[in-house]
């Protein structure tokens, strides 16, 4: 079996994806939990609280249940999924169609999109008050994580090449060559 998309371990729990499905491993003992079928996933799992969400090239985000891998709801984005992250209840993703989006955990409702204008890649990074992205037109941006609004915009010289992460008051954003950026979150 070839993963397609970077592991995700969690709580006991690891996460593959293949050209075909999501398989749900229990890291205690390596027992394969559940399979679900998920062609187009390219991006890893996110995951939050009782559910697993995966995203596919065709824009279909699906929510499973954690622990029997079955379809809790299913929901579409414009051009495919470029990124993806669940937290605290939301659902971010990253379209296709230059667009970011928020949804419900809870049914897949959409809560708000941002239109970005360049597709959003890698990582995205949410804590208390911010959901933070880099898109490929090397732009980080904040948004506040209920409303959508923009709270702030940081222009790169260099590309991002794996998203944002956020650790207390600072966000790291790996750039093409040999840089870590790190911005101050507010």
């Amino acid at each position: 079996v070839k993963a397609v998309a970077p592991l995700v371990a969690t709580d006991g729990w690891l996460f593959v994806v293949t050209e075909a499905e999501v398989i749900a491993i229990r890291a205690g003992d390596g027992h394969v939990v559940w399979r679900h079928a998920a062609g187009g996933v390219r991006q890893p799992p996110a995951i939050d609280g009782d559910r697993v969400y995966v995203g596919a090239d065709d824009g279909r985000i699906l929510a499973l249940d954690l622990q029997t891998g079955a379809v809790r709801w299913e929901k579409y984005v414009g051009g495919g999924v470029t990124a993806l992250a669940a937290s605290r209840g939301f659902v971010y993703a990253g379209g296709g169609d230059k667009v970011f989006y928020c949804l419900d955990a809870r049914n897949g409702s959409r809560k708000w999109p941002f239109r970005v204008g360049s597709m959003v890649t890698g990582r995205i990074a949410v804590d208390d008050d911010h959901v933070y992205f880099a898109a490929i037109d090397n732009v980080i941006r904040a948004l506040d994580r209920s409303s959508g609004n923009q709270r702030w915009k940081r222009e790169l010289s260099r590309r991002p090449i794996a998203g944002v992460r956020v650790m207390g008051h600072v966000v790291f954003v790996p750039v093409a060559g040999a840089e870590l950026t790190m911005l101050f979150d507010r």
